[in-house]
């Protein structure tokens, strides 16, 4: 009878503390949610180039009509590829003699491109009679521009041309695709009273990779005679047209042939995609092209601000090393338009501006494995469609987060001997997984309760030769009480004397912020002590101090 009585009192035993384990999972994983929009928090933060509608409590952009700017007046020609009209693309500056391509979107630009991928495949422009393309009058300024994404890379291909033959002579301007560069060359249209420049060359230094979009930009400065070459914002090359081929020479000057009234021809011998081709006569700087996002600025028929985000206040979640596990956001995306998200976290406070820490950007119901912390932040970056009317609309957004709470304090501490200046104290193991694994424990005391003098934090501590130390914290693995006995099985020991706490204080003396007196034990004066737990997200730095319980109950000890 004695034996299945001590057989039905372990199965309660391991029952109850498998329950706690349960509890403590659960718990653990218990998620928490924050919503912003109609049902949720209001959407107060920084806004950049959106605004907030009160009525439907909605966030959008700030749309606009597209504008034409004044540049429309100059004499000028610009393909943007994405409007139409008539079945064709818009072209200011010019008139379309034929055109042969396919569109393709390009993601710098959010829009359509011209994809030439076949032997008939070319555009002939005739521009206008008073752009600079079209009459042999003197060209002051010129800035020539355009997206390039080749499908061939050895092969020599022709980009663009704007060439006559008058008296056996070639005249114009080319643009060439070779050996993986872009190259100008000028025919005849450099000249002086004295000298006419057969040719003139200029290529990218850099080679062009295929596999992403480039942007080329010419210009040419008729006070100075520089002509300069730009990949990608980069300058490539720059040299002077003048009798010097330096800044202080005689300055050569550009025009077409008298008599070359030709057309533009474009992608007749290319295999590849062009977009926003633009020949301006006025310097352009090649920075001023691009908004910070990477979208072209556009010359012509744009809206002016394509882009505009909201950032949310910053958010205190109540404890550091929160887990953020997803988000779920309601929006309206209206083709053309987009939306992306951004997260960002930290176990220290920052301010809504601040570059640090940086912007993650995540997905809406995806799950979220790399964004932790005490303090967070979201932010919705809108994309306008290409023509400026239309835009993403955001009503509602939903954090989803894991709390990580510190665990619970300590129980059942007793004194388990005291004698010789020396103190061993047994208490109640911690149940919570984080604290089993990867957690530990403290020792406080002092000559009151929950005052404490002193503070035993490593059980072991070595000093190393390079002067660093090797500490060994009071964990669920190294001080498990040994014993057969079931009702002390899930105990822990510690104990107490004064060198450990010798030991603690000269590690504490090098380490200021976690810094007590820690007064040696004396035979006969009583201390009380008491016991707190430690989860894994603890450590010595002071934004993860709240990983740290309760203080268990308080015991004396007379050593």
């Amino acid at each position: 009878m004695k034996g299945e009585f001590k057989s039905f009192l372990r199965k309660v035993v391991v029952s109850f503390f498998s329950l706690l384990f349960f509890l403590s999972v659960v718990i653990s994983t218990y998620a928490n949610e924050i919503t912003f929009g109609a049902k949720g928090k209001s959407f107060r933060g920084l806004y950049q180039n959106v605004q907030f509608n009160a009525d439907t409590n909605t966030i959008q952009l700030k749309v606009q009509k597209p504008k034409l700017p004044s540049l429309q007046k100059e004499s000028y020609l610009y393909i943007p590829f994405d409007r139409y009209q008539n079945g064709q693309p818009v072209i200011y500056g010019g008139k379309f003699l034929e055109s042969k391509f396919h569109f393709m979107k390009n993601p710098k630009t959010l829009d359509f491109a011209a994809s030439f991928e076949q032997a008939s495949h070319r555009i002939k422009i005739l521009p206008d009679e008073d752009s600079f393309l079209y009459e042999s009058k003197r060209l002051d300024n010129f800035s020539i521009g355009f997206f390039l994404h080749p499908y061939e890379r050895k092969r020599t291909m022709e980009i663009f041309r704007k060439i006559s033959f008058f008296s056996g002579h070639k005249y114009g301007i080319q643009a060439l695709w070779i050996h993986e560069k872009v190259r100008f060359l000028f025919y005849h249209f450099f000249s002086s009273n004295e000298q006419i420049l057969p040719k003139v060359q200029i290529e990218t230094v850099d080679f062009i990779p295929r596999e992403k979009w480039n942007y080329i930009l010419l210009t040419y400065s008729a006070s100075s005679g520089k002509l300069a070459l730009y990949l990608n914002h980069r300058l490539q090359q720059e040299f002077f047209i003048t009798h010097t081929g330096g800044p202080s020479g005689n300055i050569f000057n550009a025009a077409f042939h008298p008599w070359d009234k030709g057309p533009l021809v474009i992608g007749e011998d290319f295999l590849g995609v062009l977009d926003e081709i633009l020949f301006v006569p006025f310097l352009i700087r090649s920075e001023n092209l691009l908004y910070d996002f990477g979208k072209v600025k556009r010359l012509g028929d744009r809206f002016t601000q394509p882009v505009g985000s909201f950032a949310s206040q910053v958010l205190d979640l109540g404890h550091s090393n929160n887990q953020i596990l997803s988000f779920r956001a309601h929006y309206h995306k209206p083709e053309g338009t987009n939306l992306e998200f951004y997260l960002r976290s930290s176990n220290t406070q920052f301010l809504e501006r601040d570059n640090f820490p940086r912007w993650i950007q995540v997905r809406p119901e995806r799950k979220i494995t790399n964004i932790a912390g005490r303090f967070v932040q979201w932010k919705a970056v809108f994309y306008a469609n290409p023509q400026g009317d239309k835009t993403p609309v955001l009503s509602e957004f939903k954090i989803k987060y894991r709390k990580n709470l510190p665990p619970s304090a300590p129980i059942r501490l007793r004194v388990l001997q005291a004698k010789d200046e020396q103190v061993t104290l047994i208490f109640q193991r911690n149940a919570e997984l984080d604290v089993i694994r990867g957690g530990r424990y403290h020792i406080y005391y002092g000559i009151e309760p929950y005052k404490a003098l002193g503070v035993i934090r490593y059980k072991k501590l070595i000093r190393n030769e390079d002067g660093s130390w090797q500490k060994i914290p009071v964990t669920d693995k190294n001080s498990r009480y040994e014993t057969k006995d079931l009702r002390f099985k899930n105990r822990l020991v510690v104990h107490i004397d004064n060198d450990l706490i010798i030991q603690n204080l000269l590690y504490m003396k090098e380490n200021p912020s976690l810094y007590y007196e820690n007064p040696l034990l004396q035979k006969g004066i009583p201390m009380y002590f008491w016991v707190t737990a430690c989860d894994n997200a603890y450590s010595e730095s002071p934004e993860n101090w709240d990983h740290e319980s309760k203080p268990s109950r308080a015991v004396v000890a007379r050593p």
